[in-house]
Parts: C-alpha cells; sequence; structure tokens
C-alpha cells in the first residue's frame, strides 16, 4: 500500500495450486461542485462511473457469467463493458452515484433474507426528511449492483486476486484541478479529490457470507453523530424547540445521547474558525451541545451507534504460501462447487458516514482493479 490514495495487493510467488484469476477494472469520476453548501449525502450533482476496461479474462477451469433476459446465464471466459450493459439495467457509460450508506444492514440481512435471490440494500438521505435515526432507503440508480455468476471445475474458495488495487486517477484529478482554477474556482485541490478513494465501498455478498471492504482500514467509520447538512448556515444542526443540537445515526440499543446541561452563551459560538464540512461545523451559540465525554460515559465508555463492519484488502487476499482455506488468516467471498453456479453480488459505493465523504471530494476520480482468484480444496 504506497499511500492512502493508492491502495494494492502486492504480488507474489505462491506455492499453491490456484484456478485461474479474473480482473475487472473501473474508473469513476464524482461530477460535483466544489461550491456548493457543505453536506452529508448532499453533493450538489451525482457521481459519474465509466467503466473503461471491464473484463474477467479466465482460463476454462472458471468461467464468468450473467444472466441473460431469458434467466439463462451466459458464461464466458471473459466479459467486457458491453457484455454487462447487455446484461444488466445497473450499468451504462456514465452512470450517476449518489452517496449512500450501509447503516441499518440488519433490517435485511437477517434470517428472513435469502442470499440465493436477494440483494443489499442501502440508506439515502437525511435530506427532506424529519428524523434523525434512520433514513430512506436509497435508490438502486444510487450504486452500481451487479450479480454475477462463478462456475468452478473444482471445488474450493474465492478469494480477491494479487492484482486487487484502488487509486486515485490522480493524473485526472490534477487535469480537473487545473480546468477548476482556470473557471475562477481557487479553493479545490488535487489532495482533495485523490481522496475520494477512502470513502470508497466494495461489497460482496454470496451464500457464504456477505463482506463490505474498507480500503481505509484505520479509519473507524461510525453511523452516529451530530452533522451540518440541513441549511447553509455552517452550524451543526439542530431543533429550535428543544434547543439541543441534532444527533444522527443507527443508535444501538438502550443508547442514552447526553447535552451540556448549559446553553452556549447567546452571544458567543464555538469554534468559528474551523474548516466546515458535513461533521465539522460551529456549535451555535444559546443551543445546548451534544456531549461526547458525558455520552461515551452514559453508554459503558463508547459512543452509542453502530459501526461499519468491515475488512481489509489484507483480510480478504490470500497470504503468503496459504495452501487452504483458513478463517483464521483471510475471509473467502465465496464457496465454490465443482459444475455449479455460484452467485456473488458485487456492489460499489460510496459511504456517506466516512469522514472523506465532503464536497472537497467532488469531481474526484479513481480507478478499481477487481481480481479474483481461487484456491482449491486439499486433495485427501
Amino acid at each position: 500500500m504506497s499511500s492512502k490514495n493508492s491502495y494494492k495487493k502486492h504480488s507474489y510467488t505462491p506455492n499453491r495450486k490456484l484456478l485461474a484469476a479474473g480482473l475487472l477494472a473501473f474508473a469513476a469520476t464524482l461530477a460535483t461542485s466544489v461550491t456548493a453548501t457543505y453536506a452529508f449525502y448532499d453533493l450538489s450533482s451525482s457521481a459519474t462511473v465509466s467503466i473503461l476496461n471491464m473484463y474477467m479474462d479466465l482460463s476454462n477451469e472458471m468461467l464468468i457469467g450473467m444472466k441473460n433476459p431469458n434467466g439463462a446465464i451466459d458464461y464466458q471466459e471473459g466479459i467486457g463493458s458491453s457484455y454487462i450493459a447487455s446484461h444488466s439495467d445497473a450499468y451504462y457509460e456514465g452512470k450517476p452515484l449518489d452517496e449512500v450508506s450501509g447503516m441499518y444492514q440488519s433490517l435485511w440481512n437477517n434470517e428472513s433474507f435469502d442470499p440465493k435471490t436477494g440483494f443489499p440494500s442501502f440508506r439515502g438521505s437525511y435530506q427532506n426528511v424529519d428524523g434523525t435515526e434512520m433514513p430512506p432507503l436509497a435508490t438502486d440508480e444510487s450504486y452500481i449492483q451487479l450479480e454475477f455468476f462463478i462456475k468452478s471445475s473444482w471445488d474450493g474458495y474465492l478469494y480477491l486476486g494479487d492484482g486487487f488495487s484502488l487509486s486515485a486517477d490522480h493524473e485526472k484529478n490534477l487535469d480537473t484541478v487545473n480546468r477548476l482554477r482556470s473557471n475562477g474556482k481557487l479553493g479545490v485541490s488535487v489532495e482533495d479529490l485523490d481522496n475520494v478513494v477512502n470513502a470508497a465501498r466494495i461489497s460482496f455478498l454470496s451464500t457464504e457470507s456477505y463482506i463490505v471492504l474498507n480500503p481505509d482500514p484505520d479509519e473507524d467509520t461510525v453511523f452516529g453523530g451530530p452533522l451540518n447538512i440541513r441549511g447553509a448556515d455552517q452550524y451543526y444542526d439542530f431543533d429550535a424547540n428543544t434547543g439541543k443540537e441534532l444527533v444522527y445515526g443507527e443508535y444501538l440499543d438502550g443508547a442514552q445521547i447526553v447535552f451540556d446541561d448549559d446553553p452556549l452563551a447567546s452571544d458567543l459560538d464555538e469554534n468559528p474558525d474551523v474548516k466546515k464540512d458535513s461533521f465539522h461545523a460551529i456549535h451555535k451559540a444559546g443551543i445546548r451541545k451534544y456531549n461526547v465525554d458525558k455520552t461515551k460515559e452514559a453508554n459503558g465508555n463508547r459512543l452509542p451507534f453502530r459501526h461499519e463492519s468491515a475488512y481489509s484488502i489484507s483480510d480478504l487476499t490470500l497470504k503468503e504460501g496459504q495452501n487452504y482455506n483458513d478463517p483464521s488468516l483471510t475471509k473467502p467471498l465465496a464457496r465454490l462447487e465443482s459444475g455449479k453456479d455460484t452467485r456473488l453480488v458485487v456492489t460499489i459505493y460510496l459511504e456517506g458516514w466516512d469522514k472523506d465523504m465532503t464536497n472537497s471530494i467532488g469531481y474526484g476520480a479513481f480507478n478499481l482493479d477487481l481480481e479474483f482468484e481461487g484456491l482449491m480444496d486439499a486433495i485427501r
């Protein structure tokens, strides 16, 4: 991993027998205005995604396919973007993306969910809703979700391959910055645009498990807290009737939210010089502030919100010398059974609760190389 704007699994020579690997290459661009209000789930226009070289280049030991309009799976040794567009309405060149969240996963991923036919769902915007806990479901148009089927000639497990790479398209972002600055938008930097990769997520659903990949595992994403998303006043949102700040998110059972006993002085804002975005704002004078320390104390020294359950690249790729499936070393994406159709739903989205998901990454571009690797069961 060379930087927080480039995540790559480095190659090595394994001493195990592998199934064939496949590669999907994505290029994604966020086409948003960097002069819009500071907003969570409220970038001024949708992200756009174009897939430059999406393909699976496989040997006949492992085939990839998608369902055609008649419901049959068209298996191929390799598939391209035109194949995908002809087999799924979920992708077309220039498809927009909106910011969503994987919060409230338990509402769909539970005992009644059938991983053989079901699809993950995500939550949309808090904009234009009265509550602070559960936002409405995001529409299918808000993310890219593709249903693949893999047929293997061996029993085994599917992992991320050594060719996985998620990186900022630095050259394209630099060109974008120069173009924006020539049009008078001087506040944008290439460093900001490169940070788009840190908000990206890739999820994998199979009958084996549901897995979310977070490219920046050092960043703990919490589904909750105060936000600056309603209006362009640069203040944390508050309820004028109660005189308290609003605290959004997926609360844990029995959560207790604690505020300062007394409001801020009526003529004194707190943190007026903070760099404003959806997660950083001014505490408004005369309002009772959300007290993080007292809230932790009231909830067993932890924040009373659900945390994102996600894995790193290293968690999902085979370790050097690993020649059998060992859950203590790495986590497979799916179970492969000889001659059977293995369903794998891949979703690419932007996590709205990620602290990098602000307007500063507007117009940012990133590239994703998604490679799969199969490990055969040991022959007994």
